[in-house]
């Protein structure tokens, strides 16, 4: 074999190696190398919500993880509920392998936010005036899905993290503001 030849295998050779080590990374952790995300020195279950944000008497479930099929690396979900069932609140943080991922899964959480007649987004009442200045995403706002709701969701590279509840006498704007608040201070302070 002449010397032009064997260079010419270990070059396919060489090729073929890394792309095989390319597919296989992206199979198993939904991204290449230079678009993963980082390893983070926290997991989703340790952004939990503190019991006392909620109205007094409400039924406070764990952060638990979501079952496969998120195309997540991690994830986790609270429900809360007041009010003999009729005020509920839901938390959900996704965990992609990729701030991309997390950038359509962000547009796909922003949908569900919208008036189910019109289509159109909720919008922000003027009883809330938080904004998100660490957030790379944020959508803020009020509407009607069977009560009156509001809702919030947020992409933090990434991470998306969504907020709804109905607004009642105990969940008020002013209490649905501090449990967003919260929630942006403490997925901020463990990112930035």
């Amino acid at each position: 074999m002449t010397k032009r030849r064997v260079a010419n295998l270990i070059l396919i050779l060489l090729t073929t190696v890394i792309t095989c080590a390319a597919l296989f990374h992206v199979v198993i952790y939904g991204c290449l190398l230079w678009d993963c995300a980082p390893q983070r020195s926290f997991k989703v279950l340790d952004l939990n919500l503190p019991d006392d944000l909620f109205p007094r008497g409400a039924i406070i479930n764990s952060l638990y993880p979501l079952s496969e099929g998120e195309r997540t690396t991690e994830n986790g979900s609270k429900t809360v509920y007041w009010d003999g069932g009729w005020g509920l609140a839901g938390y959900i943080v996704l965990r992609y392998p990729s701030a991309k991922r997390a950038t359509e899964a962000f547009s796909q959480e922003k949908r569900f936010y919208t008036d189910r007649n019109s289509k159109r987004p909720w919008q922000k009442p003027s009883a809330l005036n938080f904004v998100s200045s660490t957030a790379d995403e944020f959508f803020l706002g009020c509407g009607y899905r069977m009560e009156y709701r509001c809702g919030m969701t947020a992409r933090y590279a990434e991470y998306v993290i969504s907020f709804d509840a109905t607004i009642d006498s105990q969940m008020t704007h002013e209490r649905f503001e501090t449990i967003v608040t919260f929630i942006d201070n403490q997925i901020s302070a463990k990112l930035y």
